[in-house]
């Protein structure tokens, strides 16, 4: 147990095998924000219209590192690291904004796509996507900031890299102000806010931190917990100082109020309750958070609940509030104990995409900087040591590294998603911008030296996406559905290489298990708690989950009871929103992943058609991915051959799955049918559209699966996946 957290531990020692030398830590971007400093005007224009795409989303999110780290930004963001390179360099600079309309307006949106376009194989009746008459999004890219350089004569060069072939001293929008520096009010903002709730009933704000997401993002974050026991001699004598000790560097026992002993034999101090300390680090920065005094004698100081909420805030939207519960008393596996004496969380705050060089870079300058060899010798030294001592020597390791090894997963887990979302987006006809910041915490829970729990939470991961001009409107919903499983197929995976376990608890696992196949699960809806009890081992934290999403007007299809998952029966499902049609995958200790999108309309609650879509898009995802770790062992890389043969074993699937939809579906219905004309009233006119729920299963898997196999493929055309009609589909089976 004590390797499989060092695992986590030192995982920038996978990275960075140099060893680290105390001085300013750096950040993810700063090579390539370096070597953009040392351009001259032109150059500096040439390299920001190029190097960084055009996106759209609301307000100011990247800042100039956060651009050049993600290649992309919308104008703002474009315009600030142009400043930012053009201000080093001396010049005097200013920012204008104003408003697109007509042609180059339709021009920049344009730039969003790519000059060339795969050539899909669509169904034969789609709604194709037309951006000209997108208004939310041409309300997003039609507030447009561009910059003016001063040429030392009275006037000013306009400078806008955001249009494709943009030149300098060329403008295309009319301006409305030329501010120095863009406001305040145009920052994407985070908070983060610790609160507690005691079995008392007393709930309280115990901490916040915030700032520009531009300025948080991309450094590292961590939350420290420690519970310090509290000791009381028979006869206390007070001495002066004491305290709980170092929360990086202190035991995991002793501490509190030190006591003058009496002479003569005396009996031991008793432990009498715990003080947890707690800490908010940013860089070498250090926040003190509000400390708990939980007495043995007090049952009302005991801790029911501790939770961090994060709050997202853009120019023009609501608050976007994300709740993480770090203790609830009554969640599955703690029945009642008291919080784990050390328990740290990592948060990676990513402004944008990122990819594995970028991370492999920043991984070897910070080994430059801390010296994790020494690191490496100190957990070498503690072995399968299960004293208390050992206890303190990792917590003090995890301390000095474990928020820049939490941080280094984060992003290497951001850099895997980024790259296999690129391939889908592109091969499916699909461009996308991450429009507020993903959040990723990586959490490490424990009380003794071996005993620790690990986890990789995608708590925050939301794209907007917009199909190719002229390609069907459904196929941004549908990747939005094959990157979210993609996602949590991932977040199993890297976990289980980083720790080197065989199984790790995520919902895409858990549901692949359940006894009786995805016919065996129940769907709830709205005013249908009181059906919850049907749902066998559903623990009160579990339910209260589940009459939240209900309340709020979701679907939840779960199975009846328990699946052994990583050594013990954990619960898992899948909520689902009818007006928005997102999905979310949620497991019974409130661990998440955003999992995928659809916009469906419910025509009533229970197994209806439209829902066996989404569960078969599901299982046709899963199953796909399954199917290609498998045989990625085998084959060893990803290959023609190992394609077809998760095609052909896919076509099985469908068969065993729902051998009736076979008779009823046309042969050769392709990804394009049933992706977008399956199931949806405006796109109807395939042979399967006014199917069972059964048919609509089997759509629903041949899109997702059809979709993650097309992108793999890296090729402009999609598979056909062929259904077979009649007796020729019993005899495949």
């Amino acid at each position: 147990m004590i390797r499989r957290f060092c695992g986590l531990v030192l995982l920038g020692l996978i990275l960075a095998p140099r060893p680290l030398q105390a001085a300013e830590l750096p950040l993810p971007g700063d090579t390539e924000l370096q070597a953009l400093r040392a351009l001259d005007l032109d150059g500096a224009f040439a390299a920001v219209a190029t190097g960084i795409r055009f996106e759209a989303y609301p307000g100011i999110l990247r800042g100039p590192r956060g651009a050049v780290l993600a290649h992309g930004g919308n104008a703002a963001d474009q315009a600030l690291l142009l400043a930012d390179i053009l201000r080093g360099r001396g010049y005097r600079v200013r920012f204008v904004r104003g408003q697109l309309d007509g042609g180059n307006l339709d021009t920049l949106i344009r730039g969003m796509y790519p000059p060339d376009f795969p050539n899909l194989k669509l169904a034969k009746d789609y709604l194709p996507y037309d951006p000209g008459a997108d208004t939310a999004l041409r309300a997003l890219v039609a507030d447009h900031v561009w910059l003016e350089v001063d040429q030392g004569d009275g006037t000013w060069l306009p400078l806008d890299p955001s249009f494709p072939r943009a030149k300098p001293g060329e403008a295309y929008a009319t301006p409305m102000a030329r501010p120095d520096d863009l406001p305040e009010d145009m920052h994407q903002r985070i908070r983060l806010t610790l609160h507690e709730e005691t079995a008392g009933g007393e709930t309280r704000e115990l901490g916040r931190l915030e700032g520009r997401a531009a300025v948080l993002g991309l450094t590292p974050l961590s939350l420290a917990i420690l519970g310090v026991p509290q000791l009381k001699a028979p006869e206390p004598e007070k001495k002066k100082g004491g305290g709980a000790g170092s929360l990086f560097g202190g035991a995991m026992s002793g501490g509190g109020q030190q006591l003058e002993p009496a002479a003569g034999p005396q009996e031991p101090a008793k432990t009498v309750g715990i003080m947890y300390r707690r800490m908010l680090q940013r860089e070498d920065e250090t926040v003190d958070l509000t400390p708990s005094l939980v007495l043995d004698e007090e049952a009302g100081s005991a801790i029911r609940r501790e939770w961090l909420e994060i709050a997202i805030e853009a120019p023009g939207r609501d608050p976007h509030i994300v709740v993480r519960d770090l203790y609830v008393d009554d969640a599955p596996a703690v029945d009642g104990a008291a919080p784990a004496p050390y328990r740290r969380y990592s948060l990676a705050v990513m402004t944008g995409p990122v990819d594995d060089d970028a991370v492999r870079d920043y991984a070897r300058r910070l080994g430059t900087q801390i010296d994790l060899d020494a690191s490496k010798a100190r957990i070498d030294a503690i072995g399968d040591s299960t004293d208390s001592k050992a206890a303190s020597e990792v917590v003090a390791v995890d301390g000095e590294i474990g928020p820049l090894a939490g941080h280094l997963a984060g992003l290497a887990f951001a850099a895997e998603s980024d790259a296999l979302a690129r391939r889908i987006g592109h091969n499916n006809g699909v461009a996308f911008a991450q429009a507020t910041p993903r959040i990723v915490i990586v959490s490490v829970e424990g009380g003794s030296a071996t005993s620790y729990r690990v986890a990789l939470d995608l708590r925050l991961d939301e794209v907007e996406a917009w199909s190719y001009p002229g390609y069907a409107t459904r196929a941004a919903e549908h990747f939005q559905s094959a990157r979210g499983i993609q996602n949590t197929m991932l977040e199993g995976h890297f976990l289980e290489r980083i720790l080197g376990v065989r199984q790790t608890a995520n919902t895409a696992d858990l549901i692949a298990g359940v006894e009786g196949g995805q016919g065996a699960m129940l769907v709830f809806g709205l005013g249908q708690e009181g059906r919850l009890d049907r749902i066998e081992g559903l623990s009160p934290y579990a339910r209260r989950l589940i009459e939240q999403s209900l309340g709020k007007g979701r679907e939840v299809i779960i199975p009846p009871r328990p699946v052994q998952l990583a050594g013990r029966a954990r619960l898992g499902w899948w909520e689902r929103e009818p007006g928005t049609g997102r999905v979310v995958g949620v497991m019974d200790d409130g661990l998440h992943q955003a999992m995928t999108s659809y916009s469906v309309d419910t025509k009533e609650i229970g197994l209806n058609d439209e829902t066996g879509f989404v569960i078969g898009a599901i299982v046709g995802a899963t199953s796909t991915q399954f199917m290609i770790a498998g045989l990625m062992l085998e084959y060893g890389e990803l290959t023609d051959q190992l394609i077809a043969k998760v095609e052909a074993s896919l076509e099985g699937l469908k068969c065993l799955s729902c051998p009736k939809a076979e008779a009823s579906a046309s042969a050769g219905v392709s990804y394009g049918d049933s992706c977008f004309s399956v199931g949806v009233k405006i796109e109807a006119g395939v042979s399967v559209s006014a199917g069972s729920f059964c048919e609509q299963y089997v759509a629903g898997m041949t899109c997702a699966s059809s979709m993650i196999l097309q992108g793999l493929k890296g090729e402009s055309g999609g598979p056909s996946v062929s259904v077979s009609a009649g007796v020729e589909a019993k005899a495949g089976c």
